[in-house]
């Protein structure tokens, strides 16, 4: 029996290894001539307690949500950094277009936020998805507790399909209901002179 392998299936595999152990040492005890009682009740209860592990690692197993959903919206690859932005007028407008998306999903208004994302955002996912996602990570951090507060803003190269396109990674640092401290980066593309719009979103 290949312990590493069964522990490798984390609470489920040591529950199902602690309730083996429990098993032979009762089987053990059993075989003596005058089986000590204070024993055989120990090893219940090891048993018993091997048993409700495996059921919350079973549990646990079963309401996990699914893996399919990131934290991150349209997971795009990678983008690189190119330098930080100074410029006022276009930190005024990323900063603009990024609150705004920011705050219908504060509202939980995930329809509006979507309708002003860009055509690039649309590419990598559906309404649908993003309510999916919304609702599986979004929302249970809760309410948020204080301003946004701007942490960086960088120019950066976004690889899109064969392209690369220049856009703005803009990252906040948060803080909500269940979650003190999370930093919400916004990447978002130019759509036009001194335009841009939303086209990634992710936290952690």
């Amino acid at each position: 029996m290949d312990a590493y392998r069964i522990l490798s299936y984390g609470t489920v595999g040591l529950g199902f290894l602690l309730a083996l152990l429990a098993f032979r040492l009762l089987s053990g005890e059993q075989k003596q001539k005058s089986p000590r009682v204070a024993i055989l009740r120990a090893t219940y209860a090891f048993m018993a307690f091997s048993l409700i592990l495996c059921v919350i690692g079973l549990a646990s197993d079963l309401i996990k949500p699914t893996k399919s959903i990131t934290q991150s919206i349209t997971n795009p690859s990678a983008p690189r950094p190119i330098a930080m932005i100074s410029d006022p007028a276009i930190l005024r407008e990323v900063k603009r277009a990024s609150e705004e998306f920011l705050g219908y999903l504060d509202k939980m208004e995930v329809k509006a936020a979507y309708d002003i994302t860009g055509d690039e955002f649309r590419e990598f996912t559906d309404l649908a998805r993003m309510k999916e996602y919304v609702e599986l990570y979004r929302a249970p951090m809760g309410k948020l507790l204080t301003p946004r507060s701007i942490n960086s803003v960088w120019s950066m190269e976004f690889p899109i399909g064969n392209k690369t396109v220049q856009g703005v990674s803009i990252e906040y640092v948060s803080s909500f209901e269940k979650k003190q401290i999370v930093r919400e980066s916004v990447w978002l593309l130019p759509t036009g002179v001194g335009s841009y719009k939303v086209f990634a979103y992710n936290f952690f």
